[in-house]
């Protein structure tokens, strides 16, 4: 995570075990396989902590159980090193009311897979709390994309764009090819694959608002991970939040009430709302004056690269999430500040 947010330099970061049974050995098996599908290799080999040493070189000592707590305080020669000495429960934003990490050995995959998502829960607070003390810029506002940023609506958009396409006989489109599209006003999606005249973008326009009603009901939209854990964090903060779609006000509105967003956004800005769409900055001007916020304490989230270059026009920073529509390199070369893999790390520097 501090390697995605660009701070691992800033840190020294060490693991050990109070035990020295398994000193040299990798971690287990089981655990490994599982951090695996997450994209973690656990190359790291154990090592006993050595309170001589340990208390000396590391500012904090996180621990995993109430058992690793008291036995890591019993070796504190100080006030000084016992203060140093926290558990990793502490730092947990989406796992209220518990409070320790269980060791998983005995259990099964469930109990692995519960060990991880609590280690990557304390993991975002715990280097969310770092920066905070470490004085990294903090905006007074973010202004999110919603399709491929906050929501998954990938199926649902390129289906509809798809079933548009046949009813008008006009030739088929890949849900790749449609995809590449989506941040688009909805007519110029149409025109962005096939080239037709303004009569065909409104028609083709009117046929995927009519589809799109009629299965919009039965879609299932999800957010992606973390993203509502991470909102409510942020919102608790004071941290202004907003979000900027291509998407028409009342759709876009239909979707923060069912995905129970409301409260959340001090201001939410359809597509339909604006003269001038993505990649002009307008949105995000008008999103600015109505907060009398400043560019220099702004930050625009978004998936695509007319996300990225709004935010870039209107002087604001940028970062790409890499899970939605756009890639990390077409981030990157539309001139995101940086690209993060999970939204928990939007604003981890």
């Amino acid at each position: 995570m501090a390697d995605n947010a660009g701070v691992a330099s800033q840190f020294s970061i060490d693991s050990a075990g109070i035990g020295g049974w398994h000193v040299g050995q990798l971690a287990d098996p089981r655990m490994r396989a599982h951090a695996r599908r997450r994209g973690y290799e656990l190359t790291h080999r154990a090592r006993q902590f050595d309170a001589n040493k340990d208390f000396g070189r590391f500012d904090m000592i996180v621990t995993m159980d109430d058992d690793n707590y008291r036995q890591i305080v019993g070796m504190a020669r100080t006030d000084a090193d016992r203060k140093k000495v926290v558990k990793m429960a502490d730092f947990l934003t989406s796992h209220h009311g518990v409070t320790t990490v269980p060791d998983p050995y005995y259990g099964g995959d469930r109990d692995f897979e519960y060990a991880l998502d609590l280690i990557e829960d304390g993991c975002h607070g715990l280097l969310q709390r770092l920066s905070d003390k470490r004085g990294v810029w903090k905006p007074r506002l973010v202004i999110l994309d919603f399709d491929g940023t906050m929501a998954d609506t990938n199926a649902l958009i390129t289906n509809t764009m798809q079933a548009t396409l046949r009813e008008l006989h006009l030739p088929e489109q890949t849900r790749e090819a449609c995809a590449t599209t989506i941040g688009l006003p909805l007519e110029k999606c149409f025109s962005a694959l096939i080239p037709m005249n303004e009569e065909m973008e409104d028609q083709c326009a009117a046929v995927y608002r009519r589809i799109f009603k009629a299965t919009c009901a039965d879609a299932h939209v999800q957010l992606f991970p973390h993203v509502l854990a991470t909102l409510r964090q942020l919102h608790d903060n004071g941290i202004l939040l907003s979000i900027a779609s291509s998407r028409s006000h009342a759709s876009l509105q239909h979707f923060v009430d069912d995905l129970q967003l409301n409260g959340l956004f001090g201001f939410v800005l359809g597509g339909n709302e604006v003269e001038r769409a993505k990649p002009d900055p307008e949105p995000v001007l008008i999103t600015l004056s109505h907060f009398q916020v400043s560019p220099e304490e702004t930050i625009v989230v978004g998936d695509m690269t007319y996300d990225i270059l709004m935010g870039r026009r209107a002087g604001c920073r940028t970062c790409g999430v890499s899970y939605g529509n756009g890639s990390r390199q077409e981030l990157l070369d539309a001139g995101a500040d940086r690209v993060v893999d999970d939204f928990a790390d939007i604003l981890c520097q």
